[in-house]
């Protein structure tokens, strides 16, 4: 045997293997681990779940639709005046001037709406009325700050899309192809942002992916 030899005189010890872990041994969780939260780190409240979420769309989906009828109500638009319907067979003119007339309308309005409820509103308290009301705030998905102005355009990028289905769905009764095609996409993102929304493992929509955020449930 060599003098301070770590075999111990056994070769095939040198190396070896650490005996097993006892029967029922677990590993230590790795650091900032909340199984809860969804993969958020400890402290950070827990991601909101799917039916807060889209109770949340729907009280401002129901909101925005009221303000949107009562603003459109005080302009005198709806789309059966725009058309100027009066019984008779309107030309190709005047359906595309009244259906042009109702869509820059309704849009405008629906758009302020929607920068208000979800830029201005979330800037100031973290969430749109529907989501502070059921105690949801929109966080950065990595630093878990309260999101920004930036974020928070992104996260409204494809809503626009969403605030104007409705009325380029109305106005497609009218046969445009166009605003059909609109309505469709808008309620294809409402589609796809459900689906994520109830198999993502941190419930990001595609807004969310775009602006990096998650919505988190605070107590």
């Amino acid at each position: 045997m060599q003098p301070n030899d770590p075999t111990n005189g056994n070769p095939g010890a040198w190396g070896a293997p650490p005996p097993p872990p006892p029967a029922g041994w677990l590993p230590p969780p790795p650091p900032n681990a909340n199984p809860s939260g969804y993969g958020m780190p400890t402290g950070r409240p827990p991601i909101a779940g799917a039916g807060a979420r889209i109770g949340a769309f729907l009280i401002d989906g129901i909101l925005a639709s009221i303000a949107s009828n009562i603003l459109l109500s005080a302009f005198g638009v709806n789309i059966e005046k725009s058309l100027k319907f009066d019984g008779n067979s309107l030309t190709p003119t005047e359906v595309f001037d009244g259906v042009g007339n109702y869509l820059l309308i309704a849009t405008v309005i629906g758009l302020v709406i929607a920068v208000l409820n979800d830029v201005v509103m979330v800037r100031a308290t973290g969430g749109s009325v529907g989501k502070r009301l059921l105690s949801l705030e929109i966080v950065n998905a990595e630093s878990g700050q309260r999101v920004d102005t930036t974020g928070a355009l992104k996260r409204l990028f494809l809503d626009v899309v969403g605030v104007l289905a409705v009325p380029f769905f109305a106005a497609s009764t009218a046969g445009f192809g166009f605003a059909a095609a609109v309505s469709i996409a808008g309620f294809a993102v409402i589609i796809i942002n459900l689906v994520l929304l109830l198999s993502d493992d941190r419930r990001q929509t595609l807004n969310d992916k775009i602006a990096g955020t998650v919505i988190v449930k605070n107590r």
